[in-house]
């Protein structure tokens, strides 16, 4: 009975520890979904600037003494100004680095001093909506954070369109490239068609979960499975350099696409 008992406690386990990995895959936040987070934001700033207004000075790690309520007018100045960039292109801008800055200040600030001026619960509330926009944008609101950066959905679909005509254009490549070449057995001519026919459905299908704007790391994951297969034949034969050329283009878009959807 011990070990039956175990047996059901392994599997629970397993299947708990399944379901946070499917949980924590990779996405991408579409422009509507980061519209909302910013609207969010937006309005825990405002109710944190109202409970920070008891505030008029405070000194900085480096010493230096801040005038808040001019700090906090040049945030919301700040965070208007990229939210008007926002909906004109949907891309970071100045103004959004600028205000990972300052949010980044303003945390150590209430680091410092957890429930400054009581306002300790809407700072909470605040940098959980900037963390989110941080983690839109593939960056933090730490000091040393990488620049923020994130490709429209416009921008997303014309990936999705060029990835699919360059996995035809190589592929057409390729095979143009082998009949030529005496050396490739039939077996091997045979199974690269095949990988490269792989590689064009799953381009469609890519391109397709992207205009659907649907999850797609298992399709991309198996699209870069298929790429590293025709990548091996490659290198393992003299294809010439327009083969090469096409080939690292591809590679270009599709690096770009998993940039963007988190995928390693």
């Amino acid at each position: 009975m011990k070990i039956l008992n175990r047996a059901i406690y392994l599997f629970v386990f397993l299947l708990f520890v399944s379901s946070i990995g499917t949980a924590q895959q990779p996405t991408r936040l579409s422009d509507d979904e980061v519209k909302k987070v910013i609207v969010e934001a937006s309005k825990t700033s405002d109710k944190f600037r109202d409970a920070f207004k008891k505030v008029s000075f405070l000194t900085t790690k480096d010493g230096a003494q801040v005038d808040v309520q001019k700090f906090m007018s040049d945030y919301k100045d700040t965070f208007q100004r990229f939210k008007d960039g926002f909906d004109s292109d949907k891309t970071p801008n100045s103004d959004l680095g600028n205000l990972f800055r300052m949010t980044g200040e303003i945390d150590g600030v209430m680091n410092r001093n957890p429930d400054a001026a009581g306002a300790g619960s809407e700072w909470q509330a605040h940098k959980f909506n900037m963390d989110r926009l941080a983690q839109a944008f593939h960056t933090s609101i730490a000091e040393d954070a990488p620049h923020a950066r994130r490709m429209s959905d416009d921008q997303v679909k014309a990936i999705g369109q060029e990835l699919q005509q360059a996995s035809k254009s190589v592929g057409k490549s390729i095979k143009d490239a082998m009949k030529k070449d005496k050396s490739i057995d039939k077996g091997t001519l045979e199974a690269t068609e095949q990988s490269l026919k792989t590689l064009e459905k799953d381009a469609e299908t890519l391109k397709k979960l992207i205009n659907d704007q649907k999850p797609l790391s298992v399709e991309m994951q198996n699209f870069l499975k298929q790429m590293d297969i025709i990548k091996s034949f490659i290198n393992e034969h003299s294809l010439g350099s327009a083969v090469q050329s096409q080939w690292d283009q591809l590679e270009s878009k599709a690096s770009r696409l998993t940039g963007e959807y988190g995928i390693s």
